[in-house]
């Protein structure tokens, strides 16, 4: 019998129970202070909620959501009640996407009609950060420091394609270790981290916070911010005020020699603002709501065209129509941009219905619960406030790289090094790798075996919303259709659905019950 459970079958739960163990999970979260699966589970479990299918998923990849059905319609005001909920437990959302910072994950929560769904986004938490000060500040060797505390992942390219969970999460940082005198390493956290416990609802306080609980491990402060130990210092000082996104500034550094008697040295503040006065900041460009819903839709059609996701594909078909590039090019370091175009004047209440149906007309229908646009190497979402509109774009694996992949594979390219120029391994240094900005796009979650029996075989998802180029597919099973037939035109004829064999070589794709897509790379 399978343990597949269908979907008819995944836990109802009332809006009443939700109201209680949405917020006990979110916080059974934060006490536990671990991505790792097992831990994840074990807070669903903690707190009454059931360990499904959906949850195993979730607890793994780090795109997926806890999803929790419910047995009765919601009432349009769940997600406010849902909100408050949590933030009587929790303090305070923060940040444009109104989430929690939970330790080492920032929590959002949307709720529907039929469901709730929780996803936790993988951030660096003060704890890591206040482990890895008191490694520093005692000596350890620089590069074995960094390794140890992931700001250098130092698995091999096979263990990181083996298991691309959360539990490995590595936080952006900046590395100048190859001087031996004076290695330093920093990173900005988001101005939204919080200690543990902490319930500080804005950026000073959350500040204090940190400071007081790195305190607790450090001992005092030499100065503000500042612990130093013979030659090793950490430092935690507000962002640049002028930076319009604030932030944290941690610096790990070995002091240089000191300076020589007499030396002037510029004189510094020990009150800078952990953020700036908004009339210090840059001021953003501003754009009409009407030029707006022109521009865009004409932009995320260039995008598509373009099937790039390279940082300077994207700033051109941004200045490509009419946007600035200037304030577009910061974001562009992210893996995933999330840009803010100001309005110069509030829109009526009916503009992101209008913005949607005009990016509709020009690139075809939205996909998934954030509806969101699949562009081939891209996706876009947009979400418009009264003051601003916000454009999200998500690197995506495409219907393109998947026909090449399988072209090759089907061919019989040696596995490892088609699992390299396809990017379902990384060869690189974790130097190399650590030095990446913007980090390289890899499809997530590939597991590649290369000593499997009978033969290497390489397996991850796909999008539901996944097309080929140039089409314009209703729903997600035309969109499987339309990148099956796309596949056949390249590779020749199938031997059943979505499955082609070449010699001892096979590629498949196949729809989940969660309408993803299953790719399979094998060996007969």
């Amino acid at each position: 019998m399978s343990d597949t459970r269908a979907i008819d079958e995944a836990p109802l739960y009332s809006a009443e129970f939700l109201m209680t163990a949405l917020p006990d999970f979110l916080e059974e979260v934060w006490r536990r202070d671990s991505r790792r699966p097992d831990d994840l589970l074990a807070a669903v479990s903690a707190v009454g909620l059931m360990v499904d299918d959906d949850a195993r998923v979730a607890a793994v990849r780090p795109a997926a959501p806890f999803r929790f059905r419910l047995a009765e319609a919601g009432e349009a005001t769940l997600e406010r009640k849902l909100r408050a909920a949590v933030t009587k437990r929790l303090g305070k959302a923060s940040g444009d996407d109104r989430a929690w910072n939970i330790g080492r994950f920032r929590a959002g929560l949307i709720a529907s009609a039929t469901r709730v769904e929780v996803r936790l986004f993988a951030v660096y938490a003060v704890t890591e950060m206040r482990a890895a000060a008191v490694d520093w500040l005692e000596g350890t060797d620089a590069e074995d420091w960094a390794l140890r505390h992931r700001f250098i992942d130092g698995r091999s390219p096979s263990e990181q394609a083996a298991d691309a969970s959360r539990e490995h999460f590595v936080p952006r940082s900046y590395f100048d270790l190859d001087d031996e005198e004076s290695p330093r390493v920093t990173l900005l956290l988001p101005s939204t981290t919080r200690a543990p416990g902490s319930r500080a609802g804005d950026d000073a306080g959350r500040l204090a916070d940190i400071e007081s609980y790195v305190a607790e491990a450090l001992g005092p402060a030499t100065e503000e911010g500042r612990w130093s130990r013979g030659v090793r210092e950490f430092t935690l000082r507000p962002g640049a005020p002028t930076s319009r996104r604030p932030y944290i500034d941690a610096a790990f550094a070995t002091a240089g020699p000191a300076a020589p008697v007499g030396t002037a040295t510029p004189a510094t503040s020990d009150t800078t603002p952990a953020t700036a006065p908004e009339a210090l900041r840059p001021k953003a460009p501003e754009y009409s709501p009407d030029h707006l819903l022109t521009a865009i839709p004409a932009l995320i059609d260039d995008l598509w065209r373009r099937e790039s996701r390279d940082a300077d594909a994207i700033l051109a078909a941004f200045e490509a129509n009419g946007l600035a590039g200037d304030d577009v090019r910061p974001e562009l370091a992210e893996r995933h941009p999330y840009v803010h175009l100001v309005f110069t004047a509030e829109p009526d209440a009916g503009f992101e219905r209008r913005l949607r149906a005009a990016v509709t007309k020009r690139v075809g229908k939205p996909s998934g619960t954030d509806k969101h646009w699949n562009l081939g190497h891209l996706t876009a979402a947009v979400t418009a406030t009264n003051r601003s509109l916000g454009l999200s774009l998500s690197p995506e694996y495409s219907a393109t790289e998947l026909r090449d992949a399988a072209a090759d594979w089907l061919q019989g390219a040696e596995a490892t090094a088609w699992a390299t120029r396809h990017r379902y391994l990384d060869d690189r240094s974790p130097l190399d790798r650590a030095a990446d900005s913007p980090p390289r796009f890899f499809p997530s979650a590939v597991r590649v075996h290369l000593d499997a029996s009978p033969g290497p075989r390489a397996t991850f998802f796909m999008a539901a919303g996944t097309r080929a180029p140039g089409t314009r597919p209703d729903d997600d099973d035309a969109r499987l259709a339309s990148v099956e037939q796309y596949l056949t035109e390249a590779l020749g004829p199938t031997e059943g659905p979505g499955r082609w064999v070449r010699e001892n070589r096979v590629f498949t794709i196949r729809r989940m019950r969660s309408r993803t897509r299953s790719i399979e790379f094998r060996t007969l």
